[in-house]
């Protein structure tokens, strides 16, 4: 039991982190961050943090180029989605689960827009499924969207609150 509850501690502070990096990233928080990946041993994510890092200090006012990179569950990635809403954030949510497959998540000036994932019709369905993949890593490409339509709920604040009661609280 020991062992997972210091597991789930790591997760937490890992998913603090990530969302302190959306809301306001700092290099100092890229470097805490990206030791903390060295840890785990995903060294690859770990120097990208690091790079990110480096161009935040070089330039700290152009905040888009910072990517947020990092590893989700439903319930981090719900509390992402909602960070990326209540911060107004523009960009891609790239995400693959530990099987290998892919989704993304279009979010506009806060606002969910699209939800695609290989054999699920966009927008809900797709979301859905993107909620049940058991874990992997995501990635946010700030100001990067591709053409997408809204295929989502326009009101993010009430579809969020629905995909929390749905896939947070069981």
């Amino acid at each position: 039991m020991n062992d997972s509850t210091e597991n789930l501690d790591d997760l937490w502070e890992l998913s603090e982190l990530e969302q302190r990096i959306a809301t306001r990233p700092t290099a100092e928080d890229m470097e805490r961050l990206a030791d903390k990946y060295d840890q785990l041993g995903w060294d690859k994510e770990a120097d990208k943090l690091r790079e990110r890092a480096a161009e935040t200090k070089q330039n700290p006012h152009n905040q888009e180029s910072v990517r947020l990179v990092g590893s989700f569950t439903p319930i981090v990635l719900v509390e992402l989605l909602r960070v990326l809403h209540l911060t107004g954030k523009t960009g891609e949510l790239l995400l693959e689960s530990a099987n290998g497959m892919t989704a993304a998540v279009t979010v506009s000036d806060g606002v969910l827009v699209d939800a695609q994932a290989a054999d699920e019709p966009p927008g809900m369905p797709a979301l859905r499924h993107v909620l049940t993949m058991p874990g992997g890593r995501y990635q946010f490409l700030p100001g990067t969207m591709r053409a997408a339509f809204q295929s989502l709920p326009a009101d993010s604040a009430a579809l969020l609150m629905q995909l929390s009661e749905e896939f947070v609280e069981e």
